[in-house]
Parts: structure tokens; sequence; C-alpha cells
């Protein structure tokens, strides 16, 4: 079995942080806002663990598919091959 490189491993805690702050920014919703409308869906979180959750970046999978309903993405795009590519000519 072939073992992740530490930028391979960055690049997988980096996509699902960079999405909800990416929908986050683009819709102008704050932490707080977010927080209150997963408290709407009855998940319960503090703005400041919010903050600390997201911006770790290592989280469950239904987590981030919480956030992103809430702020009102409706799809996820991941070109996994392009971002292999971008790695291996390192570009950003």
């Amino acid at each position: 079995m072939r073992e992740k490189s530490a930028k391979q491993t960055s690049n997988y805690v980096s996509f699902p942080r960079n999405c909800i702050k990416k929908a986050m920014k683009g819709r102008e919703v704050s932490y707080y806002a977010l927080q209150k409308r997963l408290e709407r869906r009855g998940l319960h979180y503090s703005t400041e663990n919010l903050k600390n959750r997201i911006n770790r970046g290592c989280f469950p999978a239904d987590f981030m598919l919480e956030c992103l309903s809430a702020i009102g993405e409706t799809s996820v795009i991941w070109n996994i091959e392009e971002d292999r590519i971008k790695r291996e000519l390192g570009l950003p």
C-alpha cells in the first residue's frame, strides 16, 4: 500500500475546510449565523467550537455536509485528478 505524503494529507484536510469557508464567504454567512442555522436543525455547537472545528479542517463528512446545507450550498465539486496533477507540478 502506498503511503500518503504530508502534502497529500494536507490537501485532504484543507479541501473540506476551504469548501465551508468559501461557501460562508460567498453567501456572507458568519460563524454566528452558521451556528444559529445548525441549531435550527437540532445541531448544537458554540460559535467558538464551530470556528475551531472548521479551522482545524479535520471533521466527519456529515459535519461538512450539514454545514454546507445550512449555508445553502447545493453542490460540491472536487476534481481529485486535477488536484493530483497540480501537486505533481508544484502548483497551488
